[in-house]
């Protein structure tokens, strides 16, 4: 036998060519003629994009921004009609009642 000894591949099935990166503007297979304009063609390519550019600035802002919509209805649900709604109730009872006592005794909004 020549040469070292090489142990078995660590993940000896698994499918490496699949999720080899290999995107053509990255070999030159781009048929471009000029040696300058093809190796300048990847700024052209759609994954460069200014739209795709902006879009990669916010990564997490479409999933946030439903994430936080979600949370407005279920608090407006859970205020108005939810099991928060009877704590509310007492809440603006118990503050028409304060300020009911309040105006009776003279004491106003304003400060002394």
């Amino acid at each position: 036998m020549s040469g070292p000894i090489r142990p078995d591949p660590e993940f000896a099935w698994f499918p490496f060519r699949q999720w080899q990166v290999n995107p053509p503007f990255l070999e030159g297979r781009l048929n471009v003629k000029d040696p300058w304009a093809n190796r300048d063609a990847w700024r052209y390519h759609a994954f460069f994009s200014k739209s795709n550019r902006i879009r990669s600035m916010f990564p997490g802002l479409g999933i946030g921004t439903a994430a936080f919509a979600v949370y407005l209805a279920y608090d407006k649900w859970f205020q108005t009609q939810g099991p928060g709604k009877e704590e509310n109730e007492k809440w603006a009872k118990w503050t028409e009642e304060r300020e009911k006592r309040l105006a009776a005794s003279g004491h106003g909004h304003g400060h002394h």
